[in-house]
Formats: structure tokens, sequence, C-alpha cells
């Protein structure tokens, strides 16, 4: 464990008394002032600015029972079992969830027996011999292995790394290369900041899409509510709305879509309706609006970027007149 949460810091170094000095998770630490140490059979971690070892612990993504090496098992119920397998199945390591919830990572040893860490044990994503068995280009990035198994259990290809929000490997982007990759982070400020760490290594590798959810707070919540797996590709936004603050929001019914943005107090609004899956792609009836008087409509190939651009433009110049 302790190697384990030496690989999570930056700028770590090993000073001569044998203790390691890193980079503060907590606050911006341009000289490292954490030092941690092993004593026995507990991890020592101290920060000189003054953060706690409990903030620091959970921004890790860790509990405080992790810091006791031989620490007796967390009291709760063992709920699910998820297996992070290598290319060819073999299982590397496994995550425990437990109820109440929290979490455990565990691997057999040389004698088949489970070791409750996994140091030294190489991280892949999960799902990864199944990744590359299908032929699908399309793979959904989640939050928690809980939600990955939802979309699978749906007919989806889905994926996530071991750890939470704190888990993400640039190096786990090899195994998407090439892939059409759809992120949906959970609706809290720790799933966005996870689901951008992820887009950025991403970014050159991969075809980058982003699904928002506003009124749900995961994508098993989204479902729950009665959605359909068939409507995710219809709420699909360009990456960049996921690092953008001021994003449009949407509201889906059942016979439409639609976005709202409000710039400089007047109200923008795309609506799309009819939506059908075609050959081609996904084609619908779109309108633009400004405070809920249309500007302009057409029906038209909503992936083709062309043809969007073509709306917009007859939209602009009505709005001008709008606005004059």
């Amino acid at each position: 464990m302790f190697n384990y949460i030496l690989d999570k810091l930056e700028k770590v170094k090993r000073l001569p008394n044998g203790q390691y000095q890193a980079r503060c998770p907590v606050h911006h630490d341009t000289i490292p002032s954490l030092s941690l140490r092993q004593d026995n059979n507990n991890i020592l971690i101290h920060c000189q600015a003054g953060c706690s070892v409990e903030s620091i612990v959970a921004k890790l993504g860790l509990q405080m029972s992790d810091l006791f090496i031989d620490k007796p098992s967390p009291k709760g119920e063992i709920v699910a079992t998820y297996d992070y397998q290598d290319e060819d199945g073999q299982c590397l390591f496994q995550v425990i969830r437990y109820n109440p919830k929290s979490f455990r990572q565990r691997h057999k040893n040389s004698k088949g027996e489970w070791q409750w860490d996994v140091e030294g044990i190489r991280k892949v994503i999960y799902h990864l011999p199944d990744i590359m068995r299908v032929t699908t280009d399309t793979v959904y990035w989640v939050e928690g292995e809980k939600d990955v198994d939802k979309l699978w259990d749906s007919g989806l290809i889905a994926t996530t790394s071991p750890g939470g929000v704190n888990g993400w490997k640039p190096e786990y982007a090899q195994y998407l290369q090439g892939k059409r990759i759809i992120i949906i982070p959970d609706n809290d400020a720790p799933g966005y900041s996870y689901a951008k760490e992820v887009a950025r290594s991403l970014i050159g590798k991969a075809n980058i899409k982003c699904i928002l959810l506003d009124k749900a707070k995961d994508i098993s919540d989204w479902l729950e509510q009665g959605n359909a797996p068939e409507q995710l590709p219809l709420i699909e936004q360009d990456i960049s709305a996921l690092f953008d603050p001021d994003k449009p929001k949407y509201e889906q019914n059942e016979d439409f879509i639609v976005w709202n943005k409000t710039i400089a107090d007047h109200t923008i609004t795309f609506k799309a309706e009819s939506i059908r899956q075609e050959r081609t792609g996904i084609h619908a009836r779109l309108s633009i609006l400004c405070d809920y008087t249309a500007l302009a409509w057409s029906i038209l190939n909503i992936e083709k970027s062309e043809e969007r651009i073509r709306l917009a433009n007859a939209a602009y110049e009505v709005l001008k007149k709008y606005l004059s």
C-alpha cells in the first residue's frame, strides 16, 4: 500500500532518513511539503502546510484504514467483487465493494491466497479483454464499476479505472487508441474533475464526446429514472461542453430535446424534433429560437457540421434584425 500511495503522488523523492517527500495533493504545492514514512504497520503522512491527513487520504481516493497495513477487514457485507483482467482474461486484482459503502483492493499472491493490497500489481482499465474483443468502436467511460456493469447489462460497451475519481493514469489511454469514447461524468465536482482528466489524456488518441446528466447524479440513476440506453446517442455533445462552465442546459421530453443557453440576457434555444436514426446518421428537425421566437429551422443530418453551420448562419441573419 505504501508504494501504491507513492505512485499517486507527484515529485516523489526519497530522503536520506528513509522518509519520502512529495507534493501535497490538497493544496497548490509548488515546493513539495508532504512527508511520508512507513512505521512498522502504519503509514504516517504529514503536510507542512497544515492540510489534514483526512483530506489528503480522501484526495487520493483512499480510506483512513488504508494507512494501517495489517488492518482487519472493514465491517460490512461484501456486495460485489470486480475483476480487473489482463488482455488474456487473467485476473490481476479485484476491487471489493461493501455495504455500508466502502472499497478495498486485493490480489492473489504466489500461494494463491488473497492479499489485501495491489502493490507492484499491473493496473488496467475495467473489462479490458472484453473491450479488445468487441468489434464496435464506441466505448462509454463512466465513474465506478457498478455504473460500467449497468451499461454492459444494457447492451453497451463501457469501462472505468480502478480507484475512483483519483484512479486515472495516463497510460490507460493506450487501451482506447482509435476508439470513439463517450465520457459520462458523475454530476458533482469530483466527477467533472475526473472526467476532464480522462478527456485530456485521450485528446489526439481517440474521438471524444461527452454526455452531461443535469437531472441525474450518475448514469445508473439516469437509467433508473426510466430513460432508455437508445437515447444516449441523442444527447451526446462535443467534448468542449465538458470544459465549459456555462454549458447549455438540455431538457429531454418524449418526442424532442431542447437546449437552452443564456447570452446577453437573451435565451437562445435549440430544439430537435422528429429524431430518427438513418443509415447516414441521426436526422431531425432542428429549430433555433431567441426568446422563444423562431429564427430558423431545417430538417437535417445533425451529425454533419456543414448542415448545422448553414442553419446557424441563417438564424444569425434573422437574429441581427431581431435585436436591432
